[in-house]
């Protein structure tokens, strides 16, 4: 629903600066800087991905603002500083919605997850995803349908899907119909239907 790309304040003037001149292909990730949301993971698959592919990977907190030394300490190992574009966290809306905008496909790398909000919203915003395959993400996530899911804890299979989607823009398509499918089905009475029955049957 189009609530969630609301404007809630006026920051982000620095957030903006960042992305403004962002073109070519870029990857977008959105999470908790915990390792189990596997930034690590992209951040490890990235050398294996030439330059003249990806042209930036875009890492977005949402739990933190400068970056920790666990991840400064990733990304200075493997050279990659160059490659990324941090955004602190924030809490505007509209400008989650230029960030997503910008980016052409979303990477999921959980170890594991609760739920999986990232996928809905790249859904909702027109962008491929790729993600792990692991438990809650594949409730709603189908392999070459809505996404493509690749093994958790693998940097190299990662880097080949990224690659691959990439040069592919028939299966970018094919992919973002497949999550419009998704957040449509998702978003109907008949499925509302079907949680409720679910919860109930747990009460």
């Amino acid at each position: 629903d189009n609530y969630r790309w609301t404007a809630i304040d006026s920051s982000g003037k620095e957030i903006l600066e960042k992305i403004k001149n962002l073109t070519g292909v870029n990857v977008l990730f959105i999470g908790q800087m915990k390792l189990r949301k596997g930034w690590d993971i992209l951040l490890k698959a990235i050398p294996s991905i030439p330059v003249d592919v990806i042209e930036k990977f875009i890492i977005k907190t949402s739990t933190t603002g400068n970056e920790s030394d666990e991840y400064s300490n990733v990304v200075d190992s493997l050279g990659i500083r160059e490659r990324i574009v941090y955004l602190d966290k924030f809490f505007s809306n509209d400008i989650l919605k230029k960030v997503y905008e910008v980016s052409t496909f979303v990477v999921v790398p959980s170890r594991y997850e609760g739920f999986g909000l990232v996928p809905l919203e790249a859904f909702e915003m027109n962008k491929p995803v790729i993600a792990s395959r692991v438990n809650a993400l594949t409730d709603f996530l189908t392999d070459n349908e809505n996404c493509l899911l690749v093994p958790s804890k693998d940097p190299q299979k990662l880097a080949e899907t990224i690659i691959k989607i990439a040069k592919d823009m028939e299966l970018q398509k094919k992919l973002i119909k497949g999550g419009n499918d998704t957040l449509n089905r998702l978003k109907s009475k008949e499925y509302e239907q079907k949680w409720l029955e679910y919860y109930n049957q747990k009460v």
